[in-house]
């Protein structure tokens, strides 16, 4: 009797496991797999749209450091927020989002972007194409 308890327990996991949806894994390398149109840049706190960045070759370019750039986690660290959200969109859908920081942080690997969603500070030092009022 147990081990038919474990066997059905087993497996009902493994039938959870899965249905889970791609996009709740999403990660910075699916940025790779999706055209990126432009990126919206918003101020962390506040939401206010500072700018938009439709240069193709600049997105092309910083999604490539991403992708290929190191990473490291910040789920045990402490540390002040971005001073950015970045949104990379397709289109009208919304394909990814990370923090920025005007200063490259060292959060186990010296970088300004933060994914927020995966907890890793992501290696990359590339500045984004804005004018700061910080």
């Amino acid at each position: 009797m147990k081990y038919k308890f474990l066997i059905m327990l087993l497996l009902v996991t493994f039938i959870l496991i899965g249905c889970q949806s791609p996009e709740d894994n999403t990660s910075e390398l699916d940025l790779k797999k999706k055209t990126i149109t432009h990126i919206e840049v918003r101020s962390w706190e506040s939401e206010e749209l500072i700018t938009t960045i439709d240069n193709q070759t600049f997105i092309d370019d910083l999604i490539i450091q991403i992708s290929d750039s190191k990473h490291s986690s910040t789920a045990t660290m402490d540390f002040r927020s971005p001073d950015y959200k970045m949104t990379f969109i397709n289109e009208q859908e919304m394909v990814y989002q990370l923090g920025y920081y005007l200063k490259a942080m060292n959060l186990g690997v010296i970088g300004r972007y933060w994914d927020f969603k995966q907890d890793q500070q992501i290696g990359v030092t590339q500045k984004l194409p804005i004018k700061s009022n910080k």
